[in-house]
């Protein structure tokens, strides 16, 4: 039976530069691994990404709660977990850790915390990352980067105070779990992208967070 292979999770607010940072881990020679990311991952998960990005739809907190956890469900019983038990490694654009800062934080539902924790723990039978690489910028900056990009999102189109409880809700994790490595992602972006390289390598190839 071959070695179960890592779980690495990249996170951050809007402009963080994830989407650069992983096409940076894409180019370099980091082992057997694939990359995924969420929501996505799969056919039905693509779809539904599609409706949670729209800005055009109007959804309520707790239907994009359920519709991330579903997502997810399909995510890991489909790619993340068969990867892992075949010995490949897989880095995820985003987890559950967003749907924590964005649905519950962000959106001032902590009520909705006791849901979430049950539903993701079904959604990912207990899956978690072994390591997550948290890029943290300051929300004026990183939304000001995602207006010069293009493509603009439901949750790019929240206000400042939004993405400000959302980055708290990062922090706040980043803070409690000893697997996190914080990046300051508001220097250079080629920067950036060695330390998010550098943390990669550090991990799989020496076991060190």
């Amino acid at each position: 039976m071959s070695e179960r292979g890592k779980f690495i999770v990249i996170e951050g607010g809007e402009g963080s530069g994830k989407s650069t940072c992983i096409e940076e881990l894409k180019k370099e020679n980091i082992g057997n691994s694939i990359f995924t990311r969420e929501p996505g991952g799969t056919e039905v998960g693509e779809e539904i990404r599609a409706i949670l990005m729209d800005k055009s739809n109007h959804i309520t907190t707790l239907a994009e709660l359920f519709l991330f956890c579903a997502v997810r469900a399909e995510h890991c019983a489909k790619v993340i977990r068969p990867a892992l038990k075949n010995g490949v490694n897989v880095i995820c654009d985003r987890f559950s850790p967003s749907t924590f800062a964005y649905q519950i934080i962000g959106a001032q539902r902590e009520g909705y915390k006791t849901i979430f924790d049950e539903l993701n723990y079904i959604a990912t039978n207990n899956l978690k990352p072994d390591l997550i690489i948290y890029l943290d910028v300051d929300p004026a900056i990183g939304l000001e980067r995602r207006k010069n990009a293009g493509e603009i999102t439901r949750f790019d189109v929240k206000d400042i105070m939004f993405h400000q409880r959302v980055r708290s809700g990062f922090l706040k994790l980043a803070g409690q779990n000893g697997n996190w490595i914080t990046v300051d992602a508001s220097r250079d972006e080629d920067v950036v992208q060695k330390d998010v390289v550098c943390a990669v390598r550090n991990f799989l190839y020496e076991g060190r967070v």
